[in-house]
Parts: C-alpha cells; sequence; structure tokens
C-alpha cells in the first residue's frame, strides 16, 4: 500500500462523511420542516376546536337563557291560575245559584201554567155562553117559523 491509495480512502472517506452529514442534515431540516408543519396543523386544529367550543359554549348559553325566560314566564303564568280548592269553592256556589234559578223558573211556569188554564177557562166559557146565545136565538127563529106555517 502506498500513501497515494492511503490518501485516497481518506479522502473518499472524508467525502462519505460530509456525503453522509449533509444527507442527515437534509434529513433532519426535513423532519424538522414536516415537525414544524405538524405542529402548525395541530395548533390550527386546536384554535378550530376553541373557536367551536367557544361558538357552542355561547349557543348553549342563548338556550339555556331562552329556557329561563320560558320556565319564568310559566312560572308567572301559573301564578295566575286559581287554585283546585277555589274552583271548588266557586263552582259549589254557581251550582247552587243554578239550583235556585231551576226552581224559580220552574214556579214561575207552574204560575205561567196556572195563568193560561184561567185564561183557557175564560174563553171557553164565553164560547159557551155565545153558544147558548146562538142556540136560543136558532130556536126562537124555529118557533117563529113553526108559528107562521100553523097560522
Amino acid at each position: 500500500m502506498n500513501s497515494r491509495d492511503i490518501q485516497f480512502k481518506t479522502d473518499e472517506y472524508y467525502s462519505l462523511k460530509d456525503g453522509f452529514e449533509n444527507q442527515f442534515k437534509s434529513i433532519i431540516e426535513k423532519i424538522n420542516d414536516n415537525d414544524k408543519h405538524i405542529r402548525e396543523l395541530i395548533e390550527t386544529k386546536f384554535e378550530a376546536i376553541n373557536d367551536a367550543t367557544s361558538k357552542a359554549l355561547a349557543s348553549n348559553d342563548k338556550r339555556l337563557e331562552a329556557m329561563n325566560e320560558f320556565r319564568n314566564t310559566l312560572r308567572d303564568q301559573a301564578g295566575t291560575f286559581v287554585t283546585e280548592k277555589d274552583f271548588n269553592v266557586q263552582h259549589e256556589l254557581v251550582r247552587a245559584d243554578i239550583e235556585s234559578l231551576k226552581m224559580s223558573k220552574a214556579t214561575l211556569d207552574g204560575k205561567a201554567s196556572n195563568e193560561s188554564v184561567v185564561k183557557s177557562n175564560e174563553r171557553s166559557s164565553k164560547a159557551y155562553t155565545i153558544s147558548i146565545i146562538v142556540a136560543l136565538i136558532a130556536a126562537i127563529g124555529l118557533i117563529i117559523e113553526i108559528l107562521k106555517v100553523t097560522s
């Protein structure tokens, strides 16, 4: 082996070493670039998630606020309703009034029926009187005709 062969091998060694180091640096840079890109993507995703979460929370807060308003409206409205006890008391008073009105109507109907019977009796007695008068006139007319024929 001569010194030239050793020199060549040393130069070759350094050039291979430099080539590997350059390749290694290039790979490391690509990894770092990819890592940076992945970190940016992750940060973007986290920002999107945070933004969506904030929007969802705001929407949920509005929905809950509307539900609370509705609940308060129902509570206010329920305060204006009549309780069952009060309703039953008032209902019994109304029923008693209705029964009283029914009795009054029945009494008035009875009086009206009595009055109509009296009026009917008055009419029938007038008709009876008129029919007696007509019968008497007919009888007188008949007697006069019989007397004319016999005379």
